[in-house]
């Protein structure tokens, strides 16, 4: 049975999306059969950043029960992937609560499932959450992040499902002259107002961007830079 983990965050532009799609990659790279499911069934483009363009069959389509979940699998940089529909009327016929089902028939074929979700709170975050065994919060080192972090943690304990760690993303690195950036967090801080460890922290890297912008997996288009390195080192330590 896979192990299922939703990727987390309280607001947008923490690079949820990116991370969800190389941490998957770079599990398939350590042997694991894994499956990303992009849960955002509103706003989703996980699709574009894993080189499917124009996929036939979504999860919307799964969803509203036109198609079969079989057909809306690909198999993409190594990895299965289930790509969120880019339309609205497929938004619209689509049920969210059908994903926690959907997600457990998929459970015996895999050994991890990662979960890319919505950020903020709606019933459309609600769903992919509550498919997961666990749930790991991005965020990134500065105070309203870490707000909307507590309040992610807030919804886990209310679905009752275990919030596995944190990973702090875009973490700057002290300048030559032992600056840092005004009002960002430091780790202990975070970890601390969390009550949760820190599994991961990404540093701030221009691959990520210059990856963005090409359309391009980070841990496969830069696998040396210091970005990929953390991500990989965060699939290690889930790997076991």
């Amino acid at each position: 049975m896979a192990k299922v983990v939703a990727i987390a965050s309280g607001k947008g532009g923490v690079g949820k999306t990116t991370l969800t799609l190389n941490l998957g990659v770079a599990l398939g790279q350590l042997g694991k059969r894994v499956l990303v499911v992009d849960g955002d069934l509103a706003m989703g483009n996980a699709a574009t950043l894993m080189g499917l363009y124009h996929p036939p069959v979504t999860l919307h389509e799964v969803l509203s029960g036109e198609k079969r979940v079989d057909e809306a699998l690909y198999r993409v940089n190594g990895i299965s992937f289930l790509p969120s529909g880019p339309t609205l009327e497929g938004f619209l016929k689509a049920a969210p609560r059908k994903l926690e089902i959907l997600v457990k028939e998929l459970s015996p074929k895999y050994e991890f499932i990662l979960l890319d979700t919505p950020p903020g709170v709606s019933r459309y975050s609600l769903s992919p959450l509550a498919a997961a065994q666990e749930i790991l919060i991005l965020l990134t080192p500065d105070p309203l992040a870490l707000e909307s972090a507590l309040k992610v943690q807030t919804v886990a304990e209310a679905l009752e499902v275990k919030v596995g760690g944190a990973v702090v993303n875009r973490v700057l690195r002290p300048s030559l002259l032992g600056l840092r950036r005004p009002k960002m967090l430091e780790l202990k801080e975070i970890e601390r107002k969390l009550g949760v460890g820190i599994l991961a922290s990404i540093p701030e890297d221009p691959a990520v961007m210059e990856c963005a912008l090409m359309r391009k997996l980070l841990v496969l288009r830069k696998p040396k830079s210091p970005a990929a390195r953390a991500v990989k080192t965060l699939a290690a330590r889930l790997a076991g």
